[in-house]
């Protein structure tokens, strides 16, 4: 019996591992795109906007607007500010 509930306990415990992992890829994308090593000239945030919308103030110095449908795929369009 014992065995029995150790058992259930690591696979409840497994599968809310599994479905945590994604859900935190996609709400820190954005600070694992920032703090990953990266060459000098590459700008990390900007795979990131391609599913994501991120405040202004992540991106400082760039406009963003998302110009693809609100229901359908994200498009998001990056302008550096003047």
């Amino acid at each position: 019996m014992r065995k029995v509930i150790i058992i259930i306990i690591s696979v409840v415990v497994g599968l809310f591992i599994l479905i945590r992992i994604p859900i935190n890829l996609r709400s820190n994308a954005y600070y694992y795109a920032t703090h990953m090593p990266r060459n000098s000239k590459q700008y990390p945030f900007v795979p990131v906007l391609l599913g994501h919308r991120l405040p202004s103030n992540y991106v400082p110095g760039y406009e963003i607007k998302n110009i693809g449908s609100t229901r359908g795929p994200l498009i998001m369009e990056i302008d550096k500010k003047m």
